[in-house]
């Protein structure tokens, strides 16, 4: 399978010259003194390289030739570790993603050449790819399809494409080209800065015991599961209710929360604590109707601050309801969108959901005029946009149990033990997004 739908003639064409240019070097083995039957990927010259090991582990020589200084060697595929929920592997969350680019810029600042290395396991292989071609995207300035044409030109031509966290089969192909498009416009939009982010705050409040919450859209959108009326679940685990979030929602500005699912609690225990509340229902695993869409947008674009969007598990009618918005106001393509949120938020955006915000992309995507360079600008923003949507029979069927599913893998994948009662949101040493304590 090829890492992209149709393969690019951008890539094909970058690939080649990069493999012309490099054809009368010496063997990068035998200058790297590195043994292993794969290609090695030089990503920068004389710098960092990628390969792939022919065992457990990369095997090198004590002494490299043509004046190489000893390989720093690494791989990530036991440290780095995506927590399926179904059949899904990647792409690796934002907080995974800032590790490595710590990592890999410590190793750089050293004299001696850098091999991220990883196993032949076609999923570690895709997630070692997409980390290694991120780094050159935010710290080296190298075009998504660039960066991959430098791994393509070694040999490494075809890539297994990331899937959906749903449990049945996936005909969506979500490639690391998309993954790194979409983690490019958003650090170009200021979504992603890696001089500022906190990967502590961002690990500490995507676990489910400590929120299951995680911006989007920073300062406008944040996506969190579904609050409950009572404290334990039906298994006797933990559940956040309403009240668990109101510090940390008033510290992060949030004016307005956006139900879509089911009701599993009085809207009351917001409204009654000063937060506006919405319910824009539509069935599980479905796509939104042309109604929901409408009320969604007007909704948040009249909101005087952030918007904090749920249904069961955050995941799938959530981020494509957030999406929609992204293509309007930020001119977000559609494939870009799918891959940055599950970035943000592994496991979003499921099923006919993938399709459907690639067919109505060109709707949203004509509204939206952005500038070129590293700020963008949106013309138009808060015109009322009338969408007309008709969702065919799979877009409108509810998965029936869906998020219940992707609620119980997060909880299994996560906690080890069933926690107390005491809410884990509302103690005195619990940090929040900005750094301080409440």
């Amino acid at each position: 399978m090829s890492f992209l739908r149709k393969r690019s003639s951008s890539v094909t064409s970058e690939a080649s010259s990069v493999t012309i240019q490099r054809s009368r070097r010496p063997s990068l083995k035998s200058s790297l003194g590195v043994h292993t039957p794969f290609p090695i990927a030089e990503l920068l010259p004389s710098k960092f390289y990628f390969t792939v090991a022919d065992g457990a582990a990369l095997q090198i020589n004590p002494v490299p030739q043509n004046g190489f200084a000893k390989s720093q060697i690494f791989t990530i595929d036991h440290e780095l570790v995506y927590e399926p929920f179904a059949s899904d592997f990647g792409p690796l969350n934002l907080g995974m993603l800032h590790s490595y680019f710590e990592k890999v810029r410590t190793f750089l600042q050293g004299n001696r050449p850098v091999i991220h290395y990883s196993s032949n396991d076609p999923r570690k292989r895709a997630n070692a790819v997409f980390l290694a071609c991120a780094y050159l995207v935010i710290h080296c300035d190298v075009k998504p399809k660039e960066a991959v044409a430098r791994v393509v030109a070694a040999g490494f031509n075809t890539f297994l494409p990331f899937r959906d966290a749903s449990s049945g089969p996936c005909s969506y192909k979500c490639t690391i080209v998309d993954c790194l498009e979409g983690l490019h416009r958003a650090w170009r939009l200021g979504w992603y800065d890696p001089s500022t982010f906190d990967k502590e705050q961002y690990h500490y409040y995507e676990k489910v015991d400590n929120g299951d919450l995680n911006w989007i859209i920073p300062g406008k959108f944040i996506a969190f599961a579904g609050p409950h009326s009572d404290r334990l679940d039906g298994n006797g685990y933990l559940a956040l209710m309403p009240e668990d979030y109101y510090d940390v929602f008033n510290e992060l500005g949030i004016s307005l929360i956006v139900r879509l699912n089911k009701k599993c609690y009085d809207r009351r225990r917001f409204t009654n604590a000063g937060f506006a509340h919405a319910d824009l229902y539509f069935p599980d695993g479905s796509c939104p109707p042309d109604q929901i869409i409408n009320t969604f947008l007007s909704l948040c674009e009249n909101a005087p601050s952030a918007v904090a969007v749920h249904c069961k598990a955050g995941l799938g009618r959530t981020g494509c309801l957030i999406g929609i918005y992204a293509m309007k106001h930020h001119g977000f393509p559609a494939r870009e969108w799918i891959g940055w949120n599950r970035i943000c938020r592994p496991g979003s955006i499921l099923g006919p959901q993938q399709q459907f915000l690639c067919d109505v992309e060109r709707i949203f995507l004509q509204r939206s005029s952005v500038t070129v360079g590293r700020s963008l600008s949106i013309c138009d923003q808060r015109q009322p946009l009338k969408v007309d949507v008709r969702l065919s029979r799979d877009e409108a069927k509810e998965d029936f149990g869906q998020g219940e599913r992707l609620t119980s893998a997060k909880k299994s994948g996560q906690l080890s033990r069933k926690l107390s009662c005491e809410s884990p949101l509302s103690g005195p040493h619990v940090p929040n997004f900005f750094g301080r304590f409440l």
